[in-house]
Order: C-alpha cells, then sequence, then structure tokens
C-alpha cells in the first residue's frame, strides 16, 4: 500500500507548481503619501507611544517581585529545619563581610 503524503506537503507542492500573477503596482499618489510619512515619522514619538506599556509592565514586575519576596521571607521564617541550618550560616557568613 503506498502512504499518503502530508497534506502539508501536497499544499506546499501544489502552491509551489502555481502560476504567478505579477502583482500590481501601486499608484503614483499612493507611492508618495507612504514614502512622505515614512520621511516625516519622528522616532521619538514612536518611543513615547510604548512608555505607557512599559510602564504598566515595570509595575507588574515589581509587584511580582515583592510577592515573591515576601513569600520567600515567609518561608524562610517558618523553616525550622536542621538540616538547612549549616548553609543558612555558610551563606550568611559568605554574605555578610
Amino acid at each position: 500500500m503506498k502512504p499518503q503524503p502530508d497534506p502539508l506537503d501536497r499544499l506546499l507542492n501544489s502552491a509551489a507548481r502555481a502560476a504567478r500573477e505579477p502583482a500590481e503596482e501601486l499608484p503614483v499618489a499612493v507611492e508618495l503619501r507612504v514614502l512622505s510619512r515614512w520621511r516625516s515619522a519622528d522616532a521619538a514619538a514612536d518611543l513615547l507611544d510604548w512608555l505607557p506599556l512599559c510602564r504598566r509592565a515595570l509595575a507588574c514586575a515589581a509587584l511580582l517581585m515583592l510577592v515573591a519576596a515576601a513569600w520567600s521571607y515567609q518561608a524562610y521564617r517558618h523553616s525550622n529545619a536542621p538540616e538547612l541550618a549549616g548553609i543558612n550560616s555558610a551563606i550568611n557568613l559568605a554574605l555578610n563581610p
């Protein structure tokens, strides 16, 4: 029995065999409008568009960091495992000069 080809491979092969029609050119007015807008674009204005999103992302990251720190501190305070006492003292000695 002959194995069936993968549908994606069949689709890609069909697309490769299809006749290509040349793309229509844009009217000169549209081309000039696009080029003039691109030339007049201000890079600083583009960065200012991203500023509110970056502020929100920074606020979320700071909140997540505080939650993680509080959770770690709580786990550290309630940990009474004697096997960690040696490791904790070594870390404390290494961190405190």
